[in-house]
C-alpha cells in the first residue's frame, strides 16, 4: 500500500488479462526472449515502486495514466516491431554502439573498461548536463 493515495495497488486496476491483451505476443516464435516478461513479476517489482508513489498518487485516473504511460514506453522500447509490439527483448539488440561521445569526453568521460548500452525495457539515456 502506498503511503500516497487510496491504500490502492496497481494489482487493483491493472489486471492478468489486461497485461496479456497488451502483450500477447511477448511468449510467440518472433519475441527474444520467451518466458522472460510475466504479469506475477511486473506486479513484484512495482510493488517496490508503489510504496514511493508509482501508480499510486493523484487519484485513479492519474494512477492509470501513469502505469499506462511507463507500459507503452516499456512496450515501444522492447518491441520487435508491428508483428510483435513489446516486451519482445530484454537488453538492446546493437551493444557495440558507442555511447561515449568524442565531443563530450573531457566534460563527461565514460569510466574506463565500462560498456555504456540500453539496458533493455528502461534505458539508461546518456546526456551531458550543461
Amino acid at each position: 500500500m502506498s503511503k500516497y493515495c487510496c491504500n490502492q495497488t496497481i494489482s487493483d486496476f491493472f489486471q492478468t488479462f489486461q497485461f496479456e491483451d497488451l502483450f500477447e505476443k511477448r511468449n510467440t516464435p518472433v519475441a527474444h526472449v520467451v518466458g522472460f516478461w510475466d504479469y506475477k513479476s511486473f506486479i513484484t517489482a512495482a510493488a517496490v515502486h508503489q510504496l514511493l508513489g508509482f501508480g499510486t498518487t493523484g487519484g485513479f485516473d492519474m494512477q492509470m495514466k501513469e502505469v499506462a504511460a511507463f507500459l507503452g514506453h516499456v512496450g515501444a522500447k522492447s518491441s520487435c516491431g508491428p508483428e510483435a509490439w513489446g516486451l519482445c527483448y530484454n537488453k538492446e539488440m546493437s551493444p557495440s554502439k558507442d555511447y561515449c561521445d568524442d565531443y563530450y569526453k573531457f566534460d563527461y568521460p565514460c569510466a574506463p573498461g565500462a560498456d555504456y548500452y540500453g539496458r533493455g525495457a528502461i534505458p539508461i539515456y546518456w546526456r551531458p548536463c550543461n
